[in-house]
């Protein structure tokens, strides 16, 4: 299934977070409660729900073709960094209003593994980065 076959728990990540952009879009309030007060005034339940489809999906497919195309780690960095500073900003919205709940812990660690994604990713740039230097120089 997958192209890289060492990238299971990224790929994963990738749907998880398309799910969760899709359950924020439906045209339902999923972000009712006062700790999403702070988070609902940067954007809408819309626009929050749509930025983690886009990064979600974006870096599935990144994941999926992972290796055979020279635009996968670039897009598969970008993804992971747009969820990292996602992710952190709903963090840091509950931390301020509710720093007990769990949503404190749960937005943190899915900030921590945009951040891992991202390392990963960035390291994979740097190997494509160097082939392209060592065919083009």
């Amino acid at each position: 299934m997958f192209h890289n076959h060492r990238r299971p728990h990224e790929f994963l990540f990738s749907l998880f977070t398309l799910g969760f952009g899709l359950w924020v879009a439906l045209p339902t309030t999923s972000m009712a409660t006062i700790a999403y007060e702070q988070i609902i005034r940067q954007a809408s339940e819309l626009q929050w729900g749509a930025l983690f489809m886009l990064a979600g999906f974006g870096h599935g497919v990144s994941v999926l073709v992972n290796g055979s195309r020279w635009w996968t780690p670039i897009t598969r960095a970008v993804a992971s960094l747009i969820l990292a500073g996602s992710y952190g900003t709903i963090a840091i919205g509950f931390w301020t209003s509710v720093p007990t709940s769990t949503a404190v812990y749960t937005f943190s660690t899915l900030t921590g593994g945009s951040v891992l994604a991202f390392v990963a990713a960035a390291y994979d740039s740097g190997v494509v980065w160097a082939k392209w230097r060592g065919t083009h120089a």
